[in-house]
């Protein structure tokens, strides 16, 4: 193996390596606050982030999308069904999700928040 061949391979690794980890602490710094009927809810510390205002972010099979506070939906999708599911367990669970924002932002601990039942 030549010193070029050599060099390469550790540039590739140190790019995987480092998506890896892109990828493992964008889910630790981005604490769970609730699961229901599969969609996980995800809140985190955005201070100067790409969306200004209160939002939470949500994943189903795959699919993810981020909704404000006020169920407007910033980016992304999921099915139609589990979209109504989230409506009204952001309605139910509005205060809980403002009072974590706050928290999140002062860089205090966050709390879970009950699932829909």
């Amino acid at each position: 193996m030549t010193i070029a061949n050599f060099t390469y391979c550790l540039w590739k690794y140190d790019n995987l390596l480092l998506a890896f980890l892109m990828f493992a602490c964008q889910n630790y710094y981005m604490p769970v606050l609730s699961m229901f009927y599969g969609i996980i809810i995800r809140m985190y510390r955005e201070a100067g982030g790409k969306h200004n205002m209160p939002h939470i972010h949500a994943e189903y099979s795959g699919q993810e999308i981020v909704v404000a506070l006020d169920g407007t939906v910033l980016e992304g999708a999921i099915p139609k069904n589990k979209m109504k599911l989230l409506d009204a367990w952001l309605e139910i669970h509005r205060e809980a999700l403002e009072a974590n924002c706050k928290l999140l932002s002062n860089g205090e601990r966050y709390f879970r928040i009950d699932p829909l039942r």
